[in-house]
């Protein structure tokens, strides 16, 4: 493949404004920002948060919350040149909370995050890096708190763990948020592949898909 296509120039290791290096110490900082210990969910405190009663209530704030969350990636996408905020629509079903409750916390679902998400789709990993900048300083001041990063770009990075396309997964709450919910900063590659697999038999679909995983293999070797 010719990763040309895919502006590799731009998004690469070596770019000087913030290659892969950048977004990894980007990540990192924001990473340090989190309590010791880790955040649980913030609201709805009660002895019992394995219930189904509390995970009801926990899908109805979140829902209540999604245009504080939808707002908040507007806001820290707003100056980074043909970023597109891909707004959170719906939050985790009923069952699909409690399966990942269960799966991962023992059923416990105020240490489940990922409740609800909204995504930041960028053209390059400078400007995804730019992103990490904007949450870093938000943090800084306290405008928002920083639960948990997830760097997908890292070479080392356990699919195991939590699946997903490529990227850089932010948890934030405060800021207008009363739970933890999810900012996913994506290159517009892939998110353009991963929106592309419903149509992997039509020919510029499958090329797209075939194109982002090369462009993925080449992020590895760069960051190995």
């Amino acid at each position: 493949e010719d990763l040309a296509a895919l502006g590799a120039v731009d998004y690469g290791a070596d770019a000087p404004d913030g290659g892969l290096e950048a977004v990894a110490a980007l990540a990192g900082a924001c990473a340090a920002l989190v309590p010791a210990g880790g955040t649980r969910q913030p609201m709805l405190r009660q002895p019992d948060t394995t219930s189904a009663h509390y995970m009801e209530k926990l899908r109805t704030a979140s829902e209540w919350a999604r245009p504080a969350l939808n707002a908040l990636a507007e806001r820290i996408a707003a100056g980074i040149d043909g970023a597109e905020v891909v707004p959170a629509e719906d939050v985790l079903s009923a069952d699909r909370l409690a399966a990942e409750a269960e799966v991962r916390h023992g059923g416990d679902a105020a240490r489940v995050l990922a409740v609800m998400s909204a995504q930041v789709v960028v053209e390059s990993l400078p400007r995804l890096a730019s992103v990490l900048r904007t949450i870093e300083a938000l943090a800084q001041e306290n405008r928002v708190r920083v639960a948990h990063v997830e760097n997908r770009f890292d070479a080392d990075w356990d699919e195991g763990l939590r699946a997903g396309v490529r990227g850089v997964s932010v948890f934030v709450t405060g800021g207008g948020l009363d739970v933890v919910a999810e900012v996913v900063l994506q290159l517009r590659v892939l998110h353009d592949a991963a929106a592309s697999r419903a149509a992997v038999l039509d020919a510029e679909g499958r090329d797209m898909a075939q194109r982002a995983l090369a462009y993925v293999a080449a992020l590895d070797a760069a960051a190995a």
